[in-house]
């Protein structure tokens, strides 16, 4: 659970594309979020409204029967995630960041 001081806090950068109009999440797959005693998901599976409710009710067990998660668990299958390899061969990186 978070602290109200913690409530704008990410844990994920998000990449712009040089163009201006396209937004990536950067994310670590493996990364591993613990799940405090007393939380409860509704926020978190508000924040993806294209889950069907078999995923939302799998989210929410699985989340709910564990100590903690890998962030992959929690990415709907609708998601794109792409790979740093294919961001660099489609431009969302100027030369000199990489």
């Amino acid at each position: 659970m978070q602290e109200p001081y913690q409530k704008d806090g990410t844990v994920f950068g998000v990449i712009v594309h040089p163009d201006g109009v396209q937004h990536a999440l950067q994310v670590d797959t493996d990364y591993v979020i613990p799940v405090h005693e007393q939380a409860t998901l509704e926020k978190l599976v508000s924040l993806f409204p294209e889950l069907t409710a078999d995923e939302r009710f799998a989210l929410q067990s699985y989340a709910l029967n564990s100590d903690e998660f890998p962030f992959a668990a929690i990415i709907p299958s609708t998601t794109t995630v792409r790979d740093q390899d294919y961001m660099v061969e489609n431009g969302w990186f100027e030369i000199d960041d990489i």
